[in-house]
């Protein structure tokens, strides 16, 4: 499942130059585009993200709407540091407790 994540987020069709916030803004305006006929904003739950890009961190995750399973959330999020993050970019995802409208969340390194 993991490695379906992965590959949906290799074939987002976003330009491989754009930067890593520009990538997830890109993201979140493609699951909300998904519903365009819905009254909520979400209904099918988006991504959540929190980056610090000068740092190399992030807090990455799914809100509490989102249906897909956590491997699948956490290789998107994997592939999308990879693909849209520094060249040297080797993400370490670890578990971490959701807060708010969190279904499940990492703290992400770089």
């Amino acid at each position: 499942m993991k490695q379906g994540g992965e590959a949906s987020a290799q074939t987002l069709p976003y330009s491989d130059d754009i930067s890593l916030e520009e990538a997830y803004d890109k993201l979140d305006k493609t699951v909300q585009e998904v519903y365009q006929d819905s009254d909520m904003k979400y209904p099918g739950g988006r991504y959540t993200y929190d980056l610090d890009t000068a740092a190399r961190e992030a807090r990455l995750g799914a809100d509490k709407n989102w249906a897909l399973p956590k491997p699948f959330v956490k290789g998107v999020h994997t592939r999308m540091i990879n693909r849209f993050g520094p060249t040297d970019a080797n993400p370490h995802l670890e578990e971490s407790e959701p807060e708010g409208d969190e279904k499940f969340v990492w703290e992400v390194t770089w």
